[in-house]
């Protein structure tokens, strides 16, 4: 009641964001360049979320960042914003140039992590370093066990040489809790070497279906009068929407009146296409 009428509701999903930022920077590196939309605010934080340094997208989508060395190597994090879009977040892994150094330098789904749904996480692991790495272990973690569970926790690699990846695929299940369009997270850590870790966040965003109705209206056959009385036809008009984040197909809606004295004549309805926002 006490809001802006001039402000606009938002009605329909923000868009994914494709952000281009180096896999690797070494911990000596004073600047960081990214490519994102124009104007969008870019941050980078290190591996305890601190913030490094922050700047603006110019008009062609570039940002450039400056910082003093990091004082500290493992998986640091370029988070980046900008209106109409869902915030993007790209690994970096800081790494001294000396050693082997294993990490994750991907991950994603091959399958719509519908809620409720089982998905597979295809997960890559490389040495980045300049020296070979063994005895490489890869542990998972979910950072959702209300909404995400996951069936394979441990891989073991072996050995990698520099510049070698392995690919690997966890196996889990978007429980059907889970809200469309809420962020959900898998955690990795790989082991190497007996003793050095590097840490990884996957974020993903779960899709689903949601219908939400937004307006009802209901007016009688007796125009001098808003009730209903025995004799009356009554006229229900129902607006809905298409929340979720899955455009819809053959939707049908099924009315019913818990009250015997009232009888629906038409009794449901099949909505053939219901788009995203729609």
């Amino acid at each position: 009641l006490m809001g802006d009428p001039s402000v606009m509701t938002w009605l329909t999903q923000a868009e994914e964001m494709t952000v281009t930022a180096p896999q690797t920077i070494f911990n000596d590196a004073t600047s960081l360049q990214v490519e994102a939309v124009p104007y969008a605010y870019v941050a980078f934080k290190n591996h305890e979320q601190e913030l490094i340094s922050a700047t603006f997208a110019d008009a062609d989508g570039v940002a450039t960042l400056s910082f003093a060395a990091p004082d500290m190597v493992g998986t640091f994090e370029v988070a980046v914003s900008a209106q109409n879009y869902q915030t993007a977040f790209v690994p970096v892994q800081v790494i001294v140039p000396e050693g082997p150094f294993a990490a994750i330098t991907t991950m994603t789904t091959d399958t719509t992590p519908i809620t409720g749904t089982d998905i597979h996480v295809i997960a890559e692991v490389k040495n980045i370093g300049v020296d070979n790495a063994d005895s490489v272990w890869l542990v998972f973690s979910s950072g959702n066990n209300d909404k995400v569970v996951l069936f394979d926790t441990m891989f073991n690699i072996g050995a990698l040489a520099v510049g070698q990846a392995d690919t690997v695929t966890l196996n889990a299940r978007v429980l059907s809790n889970t809200t469309a369009g809420e962020r959900l997270t898998i955690n990795a850590t790989v082991h190497y070497d007996g003793g050095n870790t590097t840490q990884y966040t996957y974020r993903f965003n779960a899709e689903g279906y949601k219908i939400t109705k937004t307006y009802s209206k209901l007016t009688t056959s007796a125009p001098d009068r808003s009730y209903a009385m025995g004799g009356d036809t009554i006229t229900l008009e129902v607006k809905y929407k298409n929340t979720g984040t899955i455009p819809m197909r053959k939707v049908k809606i099924d009315y019913v009146s818990p009250n015997p004295m009232v009888e629906v004549v038409e009794n449901s309805q099949i909505i053939s296409i219901f788009p995203t926002g729609g």
